[in-house]
């Protein structure tokens, strides 16, 4: 007479046990390895923008896209710097660079979902409005151009680059493209740090793909994928070496001081 093969309950039970200390185990690894290809999609995506810089910068005299055509704003607070806040460049490079538009949606980061049901915005891809390709509410944007490049000056009224590349004698440390809540990026590093890391004040508004990093887009085109308050090659925002200060709130280095 043959025994009965099967399983007993307490031998079910850990199976059961050990398969689930197995899986413990192997899901962090998994979430991790996750959020890497995420990130590496996301530099990859941002390498290919600063691309479509530069050929814009090869086929307008040196110049970084400035929207110059808009309307003086009505809303005072906005000023002159409308024609910074722009998402003119990102649509641009997808009319006359073949640049799909995709390509500024983060592949994980979050944005401000208002944006994919109100009219005349494109839907939930961070492009701004169809009309006027001009955007400057609050985190309806995956990534934005580095607005020091375009200025001629600022609020303090000193030189900048004015949107010239030959202007940026750094362009290995100078960002050109970033992950950031609005299109501009020129109220200064101390801005940049409360509105894109972990201690934002709008979930929507981070920008570092849940803590594993925050990327940026250099002039030359290459991506570096940096920690929150870690920045070992010192980049920047500032266009210029003689105007960097990297104690300093406003002229500093990106990551670099404790708020």
């Amino acid at each position: 007479m043959k025994k009965n093969a099967a399983f007993t309950l307490i031998e079910l039970l850990v199976v059961i046990a050990i398969i689930a200390v197995l899986a413990s185990m192997l899901l962090p690894a998994l979430q991790k390895a996750r959020t890497s290809a995420h990130v590496t999609k996301c530099k990859s995506n941002m390498k290919q923008m600063a691309q479509g810089l530069i050929l814009y910068t090869g086929d307008f005299n040196d110049q970084f896209p400035t929207h110059k055509g808009l309307p003086a704003p009505t809303d005072k607070e906005q000023g002159d710097g409308i024609k910074y806040q722009s998402t003119y460049w990102m649509h641009y490079s997808i009319e006359r660079y073949g640049f799909g538009e995709k390509i500024f949606a983060c592949p994980y980061n979050g944005h401000n979902p208002v944006s994919d049901n109100t009219d005349g915005w494109r839907l939930g891809l961070g492009l701004g409005k169809l009309k006027d390709w001009c955007m400057t509410d609050n985190s309806r944007t995956f990534y934005s151009m580095n607005g020091r490049l375009l200025m001629h000056v600022d609020q303090w009224k000193k030189p900048n680059a004015g949107g010239k590349v030959s202007r940026c004698d750094a362009p290995s440390k100078t960002v050109a493209v970033l992950e950031y809540g609005t299109p501009t990026c020129i109220d200064g590093v101390s801005n940049l740090k409360n509105t894109s890391s972990r201690i934002a004040t709008s979930e929507n508004s981070i920008r570092d793909h849940f803590g594993a990093s925050s990327n940026f887009a250099m002039v030359d085109g290459h991506v570096e994928g940096l920690g929150y308050m870690q920045n070992p090659n010192r980049i920047h925002l500032v266009p210029r070496r003689d105007l960097l200060v990297p104690t300093d709130w406003y002229w500093g280095t990106v990551w670099q001081l404790a708020l």
